[in-house]
């Protein structure tokens, strides 16, 4: 199978900000040719050497309010892509938009708020999967995972990132631990049973999941740490389960 990687976004962004310097020249150039032939033309001047000199001129005052917009544009276009980032194999948001957003919702938690969840779960020996059937097939993999997942959340209520490779982040908004464990139990089962479509050569795949609670009083920080604790259980007793961690909370006077 031919191996395909990502690719490479720095040598992309060097590619498409030659590709609009050369296109602020050509536009400003062809302007100020319009402009300075009408004007030649419109006062009866010959064509000459002034001519060609006040093309330049004239294409520079056209080229640097024209590259000053475009520079504007890029940084806009840049500050917007890491603000919502997002995931090149999944499309996903990336995980540390995730955290931000949920983290600022937790802190405005009152303390009589509904609960949340939050899991952390993967798709069980990813590594081999790639290396047996090649990077282009583990992309593939990993995006029937995703839509397999998004399809069944409850929008916009719960959210999911992809942390690395095959392993994934998603928070539950006002559901339960048992409910958010139920879930992941029927998320476990309908992907177990979508995978029997997974074409690995006989090789079924299984995935393995990590769930804690998102209190008041609690941060998501640790409310994560104890999802990724619940997920190395489940690696730890055999993969293909669902874990999860009880949290206990003590609020102040």
């Amino acid at each position: 199978m031919t191996r395909m990687t990502l690719p490479y976004y720095g040598h992309r962004a060097e590619t498409e900000a030659t590709q609009m310097f050369f296109a602020i020249i050509l536009s400003a150039l062809a302007l100020a040719s319009i402009i300075v032939t009408e004007s030649f033309n419109a006062f009866g001047v010959p064509m000459s050497l002034q001519f060609y000199q006040a093309l330049l001129v004239a294409t520079g005052c056209v080229a640097l309010p024209l590259a000053g917009l475009a520079a504007q544009y890029d940084l806009n276009a840049r500050t917007l892509e890491e603000v919502v980032p997002t995931d090149p194999v999944t499309g996903l948001m990336s995980p540390k938009h995730l955290e931000l957003s949920v983290a600022r919702e937790v802190l405005q938690m009152p303390p009589k708020s509904l609960p949340g969840a939050v899991t952390i779960f993967e798709i069980d020996h990813m590594k081999q999967v790639r290396e047996k059937f090649g990077n282009a097939y583990g992309d593939q993999v990993v995006r029937w995972a995703s839509d397999t997942v998004v399809a069944s959340l409850r929008s916009p209520h719960d959210r999911l990132a992809r942390i690395e490779d095959g392993r994934f982040i998603a928070v539950f908004k006002h559901l339960s631990l048992i409910d958010a464990e139920a879930v992941c139990e029927r998320l476990l089962r309908d992907l177990k049973e979508a995978a029997l479509d997974v074409d690995i050569n006989g090789n079924r795949l299984t995935l393995s999941f990590g769930v804690a609670p998102i209190l008041p009083g609690m941060s998501f920080q640790q409310s994560r740490e104890e999802a990724e604790t619940a997920f190395r259980d489940a690696i730890r007793f055999g993969r293909n389960q669902v874990r999860s961690r009880h949290c206990m909370v003590t609020f102040g006077d």
